[in-house]
């Protein structure tokens, strides 16, 4: 039964302790008439209350004992108790029962205004007694189950505690790991906002510095002094770069190598860099093993990491770079071990310089932080080297201890296949004009008008806004066209991603120029571009920019139109066969279009080759569509951001399943504008408003 708190007054406390009671309780006035019956007085005798109220309490008194009972109303009357035993009454039934008859004094203030009169049924009694005594044998025996069960779980414990050190030990390192991971991510978050801010504030330097120097002769004073500013913008874009490495935004072009051959290479340069009093050493056991990574930034972290053990042996000593590939497995991935299980490629870069303590090593791989003193190095070296390692999908590592020496283990994945051959690179053409139409768009005010300044110069027309909603409205009301948008990719509302797929409907053929201070995934993946993107990286100059706008208006593709055909499959999934056709054939001109019926289905496809959207029902038969985006956040979160519901629920219900889904949510019947909208949206920008 239900447990509430009472607001009862206590005379009605009173009344509802009587009512409850299980023995018969009547109360009757002076001369002995029934006043009240009780409920238990209803089931013994078989008698209503409305029945039994008005007769005299004498009709419940067995034969051959009424006449006690009228001498016990009147001692009642006089304020004393009195108890008749041994009686016997008859029931409906015909059984009849044993009990007692108890007649006691009503008083109110000091008057005795009625008596009670207390009808106990023996038998009643003691089955109550007995189901007492039964209920408290069996939580007796619960108790000492329980009991026993303690004991034996002490005596458990006692001879495992060595299990419980090393379980609590694991537990701790393991929240170590959680909360420095979440820590860097903290970080890198912040250092990537930066950057994203410092590299606006570069380009603008950059330009202007160019567009001076441009009006300078060299025997100009100001000449060398506009050099020293773009020198020093030069020295801003390099740290720029480092914390967009650590914050895993910077773009990357991997490729499949050797390891062993690119160590020999980086060798080669760091007999250049390091001192003679440096003895460098190579061990090269990978064995032609291949990994996928950017050569120049894995070159970056051997460099940094060597540099940083030369700089730990100030007397010289001994630098050892050695590979080899290793495995990892299950056991190994414990849960204080950041390391998924797999074969890696490693490289150690061992020394036998200071060393350093272990608060020291919890700390090294977070931007700004160094031990050199001011004025040497940033405090961004290592913390650029974890960056590319983890943006590879790869693990660095560090021991070391004061006085003993340092070493530094850099695990990337192996892949299959032979690495690729060396790429040429491409000759770079003088900036070239045209008179082409721009619409350009950047939320940046400086960035805009040095933007809108070197586009003119080189002869081209220019249409500059400050938003997508402004580009969105030029569009829809100017005829003219437009041959291409040289937008900035992070701004507010709407990406310039979101905003080019927008456009491709009424525009296919519009060309398409992103800029960016960093490498949102909306148009990166891990750091790498996708494909029918051309991207142009801030900071920048016009001398830079021209031609990046000349390739693209001349080259073929890089039109908005390709980004619609080239952002991959639409997973449509639902349980109405009908629906599903509805829906492909209002997508299918513009998108590949997958189907699944269910939710089991729908997870299977993504298991094999993730989409690029999902559009699901919210409610599906087995797994339905919160539990499919549930599952499809922990194999993919990036998927995730790109994942719609659909609903033709309403009212109340419709509530309910917004505050459920928390997501971006089509209402059916569909439309094809605000379907082609939703899929736009969520191709173009991760966060769903």
């Amino acid at each position: 039964m239900p447990r509430r708190t009472t607001n009862l007054s206590p005379d009605a406390m009173a009344a509802a302790i009587v009512e409850s009671c299980i023995d018969a309780t009547i109360g009757t006035d002076l001369d002995g008439h029934i006043l009240y019956w009780n409920a238990a007085a209803a089931e013994i005798f078989g008698e209503a209350q409305e029945t039994a109220i008005g007769k005299h309490v004498s009709f419940i008194v067995p034969d051959g004992r009424r006449d006690e009972s009228l001498e016990a109303l009147k001692q009642a009357a006089n304020g004393k108790h009195t108890e008749l035993t041994e009686l016997t009454w008859p029931t409906p039934s015909g059984e009849g029962f044993a009990g007692s008859l108890c007649f006691c004094p009503v008083t109110e203030g000091d008057q005795i205004v009625g008596a009670a009169v207390i009808i106990r049924d023996d038998a009643r009694s003691t089955r109550r007694r007995e189901d007492l005594e039964q209920l408290v044998s069996e939580r007796t025996a619960q108790l000492e189950a329980q009991r026993r069960a303690a004991i034996n779980l002490v005596r458990d414990a006692e001879g495992s505690r060595q299990q419980a050190i090393e379980a609590a030990e694991a537990l701790r390192q393991s929240e170590i790991q959680l909360r420095q991971a979440q820590k860097m991510e903290a970080v890198g978050r912040l250092a990537g906002g930066v950057a994203h801010d410092f590299n606006n504030l570069l380009t603008a330097i950059f330009s202007f510095s160019h567009f001076v120097l441009e009006t300078l002769s060299e025997a100009d004073p100001a000449h060398a002094d506009m050099l020293e500013v773009i020198n020093a913008a030069e020295r801003g874009k390099g740290l720029t770069g480092q914390l967009l490495a650590f914050s895993r935004k910077s773009t990357i072009v991997p490729r499949s190598i050797e390891l062993d051959q690119k160590v020999e290479e980086t060798r080669r340069m760091l007999t250049r860099i390091l001192g003679e009093d440096i003895e460098l050493t190579t061990r090269l056991n990978a064995g032609g093993s291949t990994i996928l990574v950017d050569p120049g930034a894995l070159e970056h972290v051997i460099v940094n990491l060597a540099v940083n053990a030369g700089d730990a042996m100030p007397s010289g000593g001994r630098l050892v770079i050695e590979t080899e590939v290793c495995q990892v497995s299950e056991d190994q991935a414990t849960p204080s071990s950041p390391i998924t299980p797999g074969e890696y490629a490693k490289t150690s870069i061992i020394d036998n310089g200071t060393g350093m303590d272990e608060e020291t090593a919890q700390h090294i791989f977070e931007p700004f932080f160094t031990t050199k003193e001011t004025g040497r190095g940033t405090g961004l070296g290592l913390s650029s080297a974890y960056g590319i390692i983890t943006q590879a999908g790869g693990h660095i590592l560090v021991e070391s201890k004061k006085g003993e020496g340092s070493t530094f283990q850099v695990l990337l994945p192996t892949i299959d296949g032979p690495a690729a051959a060396t790429e040429t690179a491409p000759v770079v053409s003088a900036p070239m004009g045209g008179k082409e139409m721009i619409l350009l768009v950047e939320d940046d005010d400086q960035v805009r008008r040095l933007c809108e300044r070197a586009v003119k110069r080189f002869g081209y027309a220019v249409v500059a806004v400050s938003g997508p909603e402004e580009a969105l409205r030029f569009c829809a009301t100017e005829q003219r066209p437009v041959d291409l948008l040289l937008t900035d990719v992070v701004m507010p509302r709407m990406s310039g991603k979101e905003l080019a797929l927008r456009l491709a409907e009424s525009r296919p053929e519009m060309k398409v120029l992103f800029m960016s201070g960093y490498t949102p995934d909306a148009i990166v993946h891990h750091g790498v571009i996708e494909e029918g993107v051309m991207l142009i990286h801030k900071p920048f100059t016009p001398n830079k920019l021209a031609p990046m706008i000349r390739e693209v208006l001349s080259g073929d593709g890089h039109n908005v139109g390709a980004l619609i055909r080239a952002a991959g499959p639409v997973l449509l999934v639902d349980d109405d066969a009908e629906f599903l056709l509805a829906a492909k054939m209002l997508l299918q001109d513009d998108y590949q279009v997958l189907l699944a019926a269910n939710g089991e289905s729908a997870l299977a496809i993504i298991k094999k080759s993730p989409p690029a959207a999902v559009i699901c029902d919210f409610r599906l038969p087995g797994m339905d569509g919160q539990e499919l985006y549930e599952a499809v956040l922990k194999i993919d979160p990036e998927l995730g951001e790109r994942f719609v519901f659909i609903t033709g629920l309403t009212g109340e219900d419709l509530l309910g399943f917004v505050r459920a889904a928390n997501r971006r949510i089509i209402h059916k019947p569909l439309q094809r504008e605000e379907l082609h909208d939703a899929v736009k949206m969520v191709l173009g920008r991760r966060s769903v408003p």
